[in-house]
């Protein structure tokens, strides 16, 4: 059907999914859930969390293999490879991931063998997720927006400052620093930090939470 010829579809789809967010915590968009205390998720990031998406232990040798030779080839020409980790919002919010999920049944993750992978070939590795999770609850400002699933802007910049800073000791050549003069508090975050509640296409905005821009 062409739903494009009844003006009211559009209406009535929005009203259908606010009254299963707002009754019963539900997202009717594939592919994205809300979590608890309304934080909302790529689902994915959540399966990857818990393990559900892991790979097994062999393909991830082999590509650890594969990039140990790279890194090698480009130590022998004076070039250095850095290996990044990142948090996930799931990897670093699980207190926020809904039961049904059982993230307190975690399994081993690709993230987990990766790590322990490259460490123990030897790779140089910049593994962020320990330093966030740490810094997480005494960061002035949210890593992850309540209703985006990447990156709020303060957690792209402390992410990014701290990365010219590891790149610039390994090389040993000074690296373009970030400098935020400042950040604007936001009652209603937008943009990137609020992808995830756009596509939730709900008939009436959600409750303000805490974001700021630079």
């Amino acid at each position: 059907h062409d739903y494009g010829s009844y003006p009211m579809h559009a209406i009535f789809i929005r009203i259908a999914n606010q009254f299963d967010y707002s009754f019963f915590g539900l997202s009717r968009t594939p592919g994205f859930i809300v979590g608890k205390e309304g934080v909302l998720f790529e689902e994915d990031y959540i399966f990857e969390y818990t393990g559900k998406y892991f790979v097994g232990r062999e393909p991830i040798d082999r590509m650890v293999s594969r990039l140990k030779v790279v890194s090698d080839s480009l130590a022998a020409h004076d070039i250095p490879l850095v290996i990044v980790f990142e948090s996930g919002k799931a990897g670093l919010y699980p207190e926020y991931i809904p039961g049904r999920y059982r993230p307190d049944r975690r399994t081993l993750t690709n993230y987990d063998c990766f790590t322990e992978s490259c460490r123990r070939a030897g790779l140089p590795l910049l593994d962020l997720h320990p330093w966030l999770e740490k810094v997480k609850d005494t960061s002035r400002h949210p890593l992850f927006p309540k209703y985006g699933m990447h990156w709020s802007h303060y957690g792209t910049w402390l992410t990014a400052d701290t990365l010219a800073g590891h790149l610039a000791a390994v090389t040993g050549r000074a690296m373009p620093r970030f400098n935020v003069l400042g950040f604007e508090p936001n009652e209603h975050p937008r943009g990137s930090e609020h992808d995830i509640a756009d596509m939730l296409n709900l008939a009436c905005p959600l409750p303000p939470a805490p974001s700021v821009s630079p």
